[in-house]
Formats: C-alpha cells, sequence, structure tokens
C-alpha cells in the first residue's frame, strides 16, 4: 500500500491509500462512510488486490487524513472530490475498467453520482448500506435545531452518538471501532441537513440508470434503511441489482459472513467487465 495525494482546485489536499496490483483486471474507487478512514477497509482492498484489481480507498474531507474540520464539508464538494479522483485515476490508467464503491455515507455519495456526475469514466457502481434514510427516527428537534444551524451557522458540529454494536456482530470489530483514534462521530449542521435531503431526494429517482448499479444491504441494519434501499432499486430502471444479506448488520464487509460478500460483489463485477473475465 502507499498513500497518494491529489489537490483539489480550492486548494484542499486529499488523501488515499492505493493497492497497486503489477497486472489489474480492474480499478475499484472505494468511499468510506461517515466517521471513519481508508484505513478501515485495508482488509476489503487487500482481498481484491488478491483477485488481482487495483484499488484505491479514499479519505473523504474531514476523515481520516485528509485534512479539515471532522466531519465538515460541502456535499457538493464531496461529489467534486469524487470526480476528482474518478479523473485522477482514469489519466493513470485509461484501459482498464473503474468501479466506484461507497459504503453508508459514502454509498449515499456514489448513488447521487450517478444523477449529478458524468458517468462515463466508470464501468460500474456499487453501494454497500446507503445511507438513503436513516433505519431511526432521529429527534424531531435535533432535526430542527441542525435545520436552522445549516444555514446560520452551517459548520456547527454535532455528534451523531452512533452505538458502535449497531455495525458489526463482530465484537473484535467493535472493539477495534470504538479504540481507532481516527474514528469520530462529528457531523457539521450543514453536511447533516444535506445528507438527509439529498439521501429523500434519492426515492424520487424513477429514471433508467446509465452505468451498471449493485445496491447491497444487511436485513438487520440499524444504522440506514434496508427498506430504503430496495424501494430504491425497485424505482431504477436499467442495469440495477439488489442483494439483501439475511441477519447481516450495517458493516457487511466487516461480518463474520464478509468472505460471502466479497465473492458476490467479485462475480457481480465480472460479470460486468468489457471482456466479461471469470
Amino acid at each position: 500500500m502507499t498513500s497518494q495525494i491529489v489537490e483539489a482546485p480550492d486548494g484542499q489536499s486529499l488523501h488515499a491509500d492505493l493497492y497497486a496490483a503489477s497486472t489489474s483486471r480492474a480499478i475499484i474507487l472505494l468511499v468510506h462512510g461517515h466517521g471513519e478512514h481508508s484505513g478501515r477497509y485495508q482488509h476489503v482492498a487487500e482481498w481484491f488486490y488478491a483477485q488481482h484489481f487495483e484499488v484505491w480507498v479514499i479519505n473523504l474531507r474531514g476523515h481520516g487524513h485528509t485534512p479539515g474540520s471532522r466531519g465538515s464539508a460541502r456535499y457538493a464538494s464531496l461529489l467534486d472530490d469524487i470526480q476528482l479522483w474518478i479523473e485522477h485515476i482514469a489519466r493513470i490508467n485509461p484501459d482498464l475498467p473503474l468501479f466506484l464503491y461507497g459504503h453508508s455515507m459514502g454509498g449515499q455519495l456514489v448513488l447521487s453520482y450517478i444523477f449529478r456526475r458524468p458517468t462515463h469514466k466508470l464501468t460500474g457502481i456499487i453501494s454497500s448500506a446507503p445511507w438513503i434514510l436513516l433505519a431511526f427516527s432521529p429527534d424531531k428537534w435535533l432535526v430542527r435545531a441542525g435545520q436552522w444551524a445549516a444555514h446560520v451557522f452551517p459548520d456547527m458540529p454535532f455528534h451523531t452518538s452512533l452505538n458502535p454494536a449497531l455495525i458489526s456482530r463482530d465484537d473484535d470489530v467493535v472493539r477495534a471501532y470504538i479504540n481507532d483514534p481516527l474514528v469520530h462521530d462529528t457531523l457539521s449542521a450543514e453536511l447533516a441537513a444535506a445528507l438527509i435531503q439529498r439521501g429523500e431526494k434519492l426515492l424520487e429517482y424513477i429514471e433508467s440508470v446509465d452505468v451498471p448499479l449493485l445496491i447491497m444491504h444487511g436485513s438487520e441494519d440499524h444504522i440506514t434503511s434496508p427498506t430504503a434501499s430496495a424501494t430504491m432499486a425497485a424505482a431504477l430502471s436499467g442495469d440495477v441489482t439488489y442483494k439483501m444479506w439475511q441477519g447481516l448488520y450495517h458493516e457487511i464487509h466487516n461480518e463474520p459472513q464478509k468472505e460471502e460478500v466479497f465473492r458476490y460483489t467479485l462475480r457481480w463485477i465480472l460479470n460486468h467487465l468489457p471482456t466479461h473475465g471469470s
């Protein structure tokens, strides 16, 4: 693994971890969820690296080793940054298929990318446990306070108070999450409001997607809503696949059945390579 840095037009340095194979079937660009970072996907990247994929795992603004106030960013800037990485990777490897893969908040971002940014450089998009709707109802007063603050004090920090026990049934994963110094639960008022609004907006799309799409969700996810994922997948036309993982929690890539998740994802990717590799 090597560290990579690109500079955004506004001067923000963006960091990523690169797992570069000598010969690659394709490239995976992975976008993490809120409050986490690229290091939590090392095992995911290494698994696909062993299957002859080049894997880039980015750190969003305010996350991991990318500078910025923790959990604070403009929604459009996050989409711009993803596009910057896509264009950067496509320049380096113009002949390799490129798959965009996002989890949770990252899962919402990659879905939003389909409808708000050019997808011609992408071979496919994978959205894992996307934040379309939350699986619980946040306190109404907190939502109203956040909406007000988003306009008046957009960078005001809120704490999500996420229960780490809900991310995985693997106790080691939960302990590592709790003790990880790069993990945080801070979210700016503006970004929180945007994530809620953009997630709800995704359910209004009933059009055809112009890039193959895989949406996956654990049936026992109590952080983001598997029902919302199923609803969105059913509303879209085009090459859309929805996979429900029975009994799995939020981080399907960190569950005891993660190997099954990886192998299913691998089969989907291989079926969408231009040469239909095996």
